[in-house]
């Protein structure tokens, strides 16, 4: 990417990320980052990406961002969330879950109130063994939804609003053994895909695990 970051602290404010033959931004095993006032636009790629540490705690400060003519204008998520991590709602671009995100067990994420979290593909999933908390409010719900849903965030496949959101564009939020899953005045719309044995047949699937 134009800017790639690993295991140091980040601080991008009043700049402009553009034209990468790969990512705007890409960064792994970080949880200082602090990234307000920036543009990310034309890129070949996701706009931001984070590929996220077992080891590391997760909590970036992100305000006032835009993301166009990207491949994927959102900031991309993938890998284990560790400790007590936490996202800002509404950084001006949605959060994209890329090949998979899990919470692991002794970890908890918490996405903040007007947080847009859309899943690229059908077989993209959360994985929840730790705490998943998305509490938003009346005015602010957090969304999980699928990437062609232009509804909110925007359109953040770049296609134009050629293509449309569908039931089973992503599989699920998966609750294993001890998961636990805290909704309120959240949305979640156009899951379910990826079920191959029906575990993932649901929207949010949990065999023991409670959920609220």
């Amino acid at each position: 990417g134009n800017l790639q970051v690993s295991s140091a602290p980040l601080q991008v404010i009043d700049a402009i990320l553009e034209h990468s033959s790969n990512y705007g931004l890409y960064a792994t095993n970080i949880g200082a980052v602090t990234i307000s006032r920036t543009a990310l636009t034309n890129n070949a790629s996701y706009a931001a990406y984070f590929a996220l540490s077992s080891t590391t705690p997760f909590n970036p400060s992100l305000s006032e961002l835009s993301a166009s003519g990207n491949e994927i204008n959102g900031i991309g998520l993938a890998g284990s969330v560790a400790g007590s991590s936490s996202v800002p709602g509404d950084p001006g671009v949605p959060y994209i879950i890329a090949g998979g995100l899990s919470v692991d067990s002794s970890a908890s994420l918490s996405f903040a109130p007007g947080s847009i979290i859309k899943f690229r593909q059908s077989t993209t999933k959360v994985t929840v063994w730790g705490r998943l908390e998305a509490v938003g409010t009346a005015a602010a719900p957090v969304v999980f939804t699928s990437l062609k849903d232009d509804s909110v965030g925007g359109d953040t496949n770049g296609d134009g609003g050629l293509s449309s959101p569908s039931p089973g564009d992503w599989t699920s939020i998966q609750l294993t053994d001890a998961g636990v899953l805290l909704l309120e005045h959240g949305v979640v719309r156009y899951g379910g895909g990826g079920n191959e044995n029906n575990w993932d047949a649901g929207m949010i699937s949990t065999s023991s695990s409670p959920f609220t």
